[in-house]
């Protein structure tokens, strides 16, 4: 921890900064939500906040996730010695496969019904 405050807080905000931080710690905000919304809660709560929390896991996953597909994707275009031909490559396969099929899942996800009024389906809060 002491390393990332010396390291990387002191610099300038920067495309790369902004993917580290939305990864490590939109990572960790999402996994919190997951926990929330995935264990049974032991007083009620509307079915408002129960749907709001949902499109919040949808939301948060969906940048997390794409931060981190396209921070693996700078890495491997540093390691191929970053190039134009490569890069061309990597744009077109991330938005030829990552991009459509996180937009798909969210669709799906988004327009999934059948809530009951507890806010649980299988034993499970969403």
């Amino acid at each position: 921890m002491q390393e990332e405050m010396d390291v990387v807080w002191p610099q300038k905000w920067t495309f790369g900064k902004l993917l580290y931080c939305v990864t490590r710690y939109g990572s960790l905000i999402w996994y919190s939500i997951v926990t929330i919304s995935t264990n049974r809660l032991y007083f009620v709560v509307d079915i408002k906040v129960c749907q709001g929390l949902r499109i919040l896991d949808l939301v948060i996953y969906g940048i997390t996730r794409h931060s981190i597909e396209l921070s693996i994707s700078l890495c491997v275009y540093a390691l191929l010695g970053a190039t134009r031909p490569w890069l061309i490559f990597l744009i077109v396969s991330y938005t030829s496969f990552a991009a459509p099929g996180q937009a798909t899942s969210m669709i799906y996800e988004a327009t999934q019904q059948g809530l009951s009024e507890s806010g649980f389906v299988n034993d499970t809060f969403l």
